[in-house]
């Protein structure tokens, strides 16, 4: 296995750890959606816009557990939209 295959590989496992430690599912009232999950930002960090699976951003999320929380893409969505108002 070559580095990037390494480092692809050691990425999507750590998102799927955290997922599983935010609960395996959209956390919206209701939805418990499986597919789709994002991270969203619930409270500022030092980390801003995209950047969904890079290293630092996942780094951030298990740093910073209580400023984050796992929303479907549809919920993710409609809570920025929401936010943005």
């Amino acid at each position: 296995m070559n580095k990037q295959d390494y480092k692809k590989k050691w990425r999507k496992e750590k998102r799927q750890k955290l997922i599983q430690q935010f609960g395996g599912k959209c956390q919206y009232h209701n939805c418990n959606s499986t597919e789709q999950l994002e991270f969203a930002h619930i409270n500022k960090t030092k980390l801003h816009g995209a950047g969904r699976g890079q290293d630092e951003r996942l780094k951030d999320i298990k740093d910073n557990p209580s400023c984050y929380t796992l929303f479907c893409r549809k919920h993710h969505r409609e809570f920025d939209k929401n936010a943005k108002q």
